[in-house]
C-alpha cells in the first residue's frame, strides 16, 4: 500500500514554518502597556494681614477743635507673590507727647497648608529722631485676652515697653506659644454654622502700641517724623 503523505500550502504552510521557528514548546504572545502620569503641586503657606481701626489716648486728646486731633488712617495694600505677605500702612498725625497709639491686625493664611506665626521683628525707620522718644509693644490676643510678646525666648523678658529707636524680635513661642493658622484664602471671621469668632485657627490678631514718651525734650522733636515697620513672621507646620 502506498503510503500518503500530506502535503501543506498557501497560509497555513507559512503559519506552521512560523511556529517551527520558535522553538519547541513555544507560541508567540500578544504585549500590552499602561502608563500613569503624575501631577503634583507643592502647598503654599502666605500670610496676609488686615488692619483694624487705630486708636490714640492721651490726657490732651478730644481737647483741641479739630484741626488739633491726632489723624489716623490705615491700608491694606494687596497681596504679591509667594512668599511674601501684604503690607498694612499705618498712618498718624498731630501725636503729642504723652499719647500712646495703638495699631489692631489681624493676620491670616491665604495659601493652603496650616502654619504658625512665631515670631514679630522690629525695624526702625531711616529716621529716630522721634523714635527715640517712643517705645513700641507688640501684644496678642490669647483666648481673649491681650498678652504682651516677649523679647527674649528663654528668659520671657518683657516685651513692653522697648526702644523704638532699635530693632527688636519678639517672640510668641514664650508661655502662651506660637500662634497657629488654618488655610484661609477667603479670610473668613467665623466657624460656619457657629458664628464664632476663630475657633478653629482662622487668623490671630495683634495689635502694636506706639507710645510718645513725655521726655521734656518733646521740642526737639516737633514736627519730626518716622516709618518704622513689623513684620510677623511664619512657619509651615505640616
Amino acid at each position: 500500500m502506498k503510503a500518503i503523505v500530506p502535503v501543506v500550502t498557501g497560509a497555513l504552510g507559512a503559519g506552521a514554518l512560523g511556529l517551527a521557528l520558535i522553538g519547541p514548546g513555544s507560541f508567540a504572545s500578544d504585549t500590552s502597556a499602561v502608563t500613569a502620569k503624575q501631577s503634583i503641586l507643592s502647598g503654599t503657606f502666605q500670610l496676609e494681614a488686615k488692619a483694624g481701626t487705630p486708636t490714640v489716648a492721651g490726657a490732651l486728646v478730644g481737647d483741641a477743635n479739630s484741626i488739633g486731633q491726632p489723624k489716623m488712617s490705615s491700608i491694606s495694600g494687596g497681596e504679591p507673590a509667594v512668599p511674601v505677605g501684604n503690607t498694612v500702612t499705618f498712618t498718624l498725625h498731630n501725636i503729642a507727647p504723652g499719647d500712646t497709639y495703638t495699631e489692631p491686625l489681624s493676620v491670616y493664611d491665604v495659601g493652603s497648608l496650616q502654619g504658625q506665626i512665631d515670631t514679630v521683628t522690629y525695624t526702625p525707620g531711616s529716621t529716630t529722631k522721634l523714635e527715640s522718644d517712643m517705645t513700641v509693644a507688640v501684644q496678642v490676643d490669647v483666648n481673649g485676652n491681650w498678652k504682651d510678646v516677649h523679647l527674649n525666648t528663654s528668659t520671657g523678658a518683657t516685651g513692653a515697653p522697648a526702644s523704638a529707636a532699635y530693632g527688636h524680635t519678639f517672640y510668641l513661642t514664650y508661655a502662651f506659644g506660637p500662634q497657629f493658622l488654618q488655610p484661609n484664602p477667603t479670610m473668613k471671621t467665623t466657624t460656619p454654622g457657629t458664628g464664632k469668632l476663630g475657633t478653629d485657627e482662622l487668623y490671630a490678631q495683634f495689635r502694636i502700641v506706639f507710645s510718645f514718651t513725655d521726655t521734656g525734650s518733646q521740642n526737639s522733636v516737633e514736627g519730626a517724623g518716622a516709618a518704622p515697620s513689623l513684620t510677623f513672621n511664619g512657619t509651615n507646620t505640616p
